[in-house]
């Protein structure tokens, strides 16, 4: 029933009782990742985003964005948008998954645009995304 980011991403955030059950909660979520419906998609991405970017559950949160592979851009955007909020928090554990080479391109584009709209990721770690994203584009002088 959702066809917009904007119903998706405000439905998401009403949805903080159903963060009592994290278990059950992950396995309800699971089916979305790889629907082919653009904003199952991006219902499953964000709700991760918004219920398990904790140190606990940060390993599985990172599994499902990357198994998140639908080609639509606002699929693409809600990962894109989660990764930029899982690197707020844990700019080392997702930078090592940036660089792991399994991300779409698109999406990792999309992501390093994230990152740097940030207003809480620093200077210095705008410098370093900012260099990653030469390497990836094969700019001359870049190194990561």
């Amino acid at each position: 029933k959702i066809h917009n980011w904007s119903v998706c991403d405000c439905f998401c955030a009403g949805l903080k009782s159903l963060a009592g059950d994290k278990e059950s909660l992950k396995e309800f979520l699971l089916p979305f990742v790889c629907s082919e419906r653009e904003f199952d998609v991006r219902f499953g991405s964000v709700m991760v985003m918004n219920y398990f970017l904790d140190s606990e559950h940060l390993t599985w949160a990172i599994e499902y964005f990357d198994a998140a592979r639908h080609p639509g851009y606002y699929a693409r955007m809600g990962v894109a948008w989660a990764l930029s909020s899982c690197y707020v928090s844990f700019p080392v554990e997702t930078m090592n998954y940036l660089k792991s080479g399994s991300m779409e391109r698109k999406t990792l584009d999309m992501t390093i645009r994230k990152i740097l709209e940030s207003r809480r990721v620093t200077g210095e770690e705008r410098e370093q995304i900012r260099a990653f994203r030469s390497f990836l584009h094969g700019e001359a002088g870049s190194a990561v």
